[in-house]
């Protein structure tokens, strides 16, 4: 995947899709730094994506960013009201700092 994702953008530099595959690789290969710097390039490119958002704010959420995470789960839900994975993430977020009232 990854060899395939530098290719695409080398192709093509303001496709988002293959900074976002290329996050998720890196970080199941916890290389947490290159994964959210790609997370961050795709959001770039595609700003109103709320997946892309979304999955930025989990990885987030897994470096106890929470405020981070929270506003990017926000901001998710804002281009995208009824994406259901950043309604839980958002819960996720919000209890992991006791704000379960919120949650």
């Amino acid at each position: 995947a990854v060899y395939e994702s530098k290719k695409a953008i080398r192709t093509d530099p303001k496709l988002a899709a293959p900074h976002l595959i290329l996050a998720q690789t890196y970080l199941d290969q916890h290389f947490v730094n290159l994964g959210l710097q790609h997370f961050e390039k795709a959001i770039e490119l595609a700003p109103q994506d709320s997946v892309t958002r979304s999955r930025y704010a989990y990885a987030l959420g897994t470096q106890e960013d929470w405020a981070k995470s929270t506003a990017e789960f926000q901001k998710a839900l804002e281009l995208n009201p009824k994406y259901a994975e950043a309604h839980i993430g958002l819960a996720w977020t919000l209890g992991s700092q006791g704000k379960t009232d919120e949650a």
